[in-house]
C-alpha cells in the first residue's frame, strides 16, 4: 500500500509484484543462500515468493491471467538472481548478490542513463524494442499491459516515452526469460555435480614415514 502511494498512478497495477520482488531479493534470498542446503532453500523460497505474488495480485484486484503472469515474473527474476549467486564461489556469494541487485537496478533504469543517446539510437532497427524487452519492469508489467514507460517519472527523466517502440508479447517474453533461467540452473546443477566429484578442500593422503627408517 505504501509503494502504491509512492508510484505513479499508471504503475499502480505493478505495486504488488514490485513489493514482493523487493522483499524477496533483499530478505528471502540472502536467508536462502545462507542455508545449509542453499540450492533447495532457494527453490523453496522461489515457490513461496511466487505464491505470495499471486495472492497479493489477486487481493489487489488483478484477474487470473494478470496474477499468474505477475507470479511467474517475480519467481523468474528471483530464480535468475539466485542462480547467478549460486554459480559464484562460496566466499563471493554476498558480493555477487549485491552486484546482481545493482545490475538489475541498472537494467531497469536503462531508459534513464541511456537518455542522451536514445534519440540517435532510434535509427537502429530493433534497438529500442530490444531495450524495452530486456527491462525487468517489462516482465513485471507484461500481464497487466501497463505502458510504464509513459508514466510521469519516465517522461521526466527519459525521452523513450516519446519514441516509437513495441512491447513484446507477454507469453513470448516470459518464455524467453524462463528459458534463460533454466539454462542458469543447468549450470548450477553441473557445478554441484562437479563439486561432488572434486570436493573443495579435499586433502591428499600423504603416507607417514616410518621413524625407524629416518633415524640416523
Amino acid at each position: 500500500m505504501t509503494l502504491r502511494r509512492l508510484l505513479d498512478p499508471l504503475l499502480a497495477p505493478c505495486a504488488a509484484p514490485l513489493a514482493v520482488l523487493a522483499a524477496a531479493l533483499l530478505l528471502a534470498l540472502p536467508a536462502a543462500l545462507g542455508h545449509r542446503t542453499p540450492i533447495a532453500a532457494v527453490l523453496r523460497a522461489a515457490l513461496r515468493v511466487a505464491a505470495l505474488a499471486l495472492a497479493l495480485a489477486w487481493l489487489d484486484g488483478a484477474g487470473f491471467q494478470a496474477g499468474a503472469s505477475a507470479a511467474l515474473a517475480v519467481g523468474t527474476l528471483f530464480l535468475t538472481v539466485g542462480a547467478i549467486c549460486l554459480l559464484a564461489p562460496p566466499r563471493a556469494i554476498a558480493a555477487v548478490h549485491a552486484l546482481s541487485l545493482s545490475a538489475l537496478v541498472a537494467l531497469t533504469l536503462t531508459p534513464v542513463w541511456l537518455a542522451e543517446g536514445l534519440a540517435s539510437m532510434r535509427r537502429t532497427d530493433g534497438f529500442i524494442d530490444g531495450l524495452v524487452a530486456m527491462n525487468p519492469l517489462t516482465l513485471l508489467a507484461a500481464g497487466t499491459g501497463v505502458d510504464y514507460l509513459r508514466s510521469e517519472w519516465f517522461y521526466r527523466y527519459s525521452p523513450i516515452g516519446s519514441l516509437r517502440y513495441d512491447y513484446p508479447e507477454a507469453l513470448m517474453l516470459l518464455s524467453v526469460w524462463m528459458a534463460g533461467v533454466a539454462l542458469l540452473w543447468v549450470g548450477v546443477a553441473l557445478r554441484r555435480a562437479a563439486t561432488r566429484r572434486h570436493p573443495k578442500g579435499r586433502a591428499f593422503h600423504i603416507p607417514q614415514s616410518n621413524e625407524a627408517e629416518i633415524a640416523p
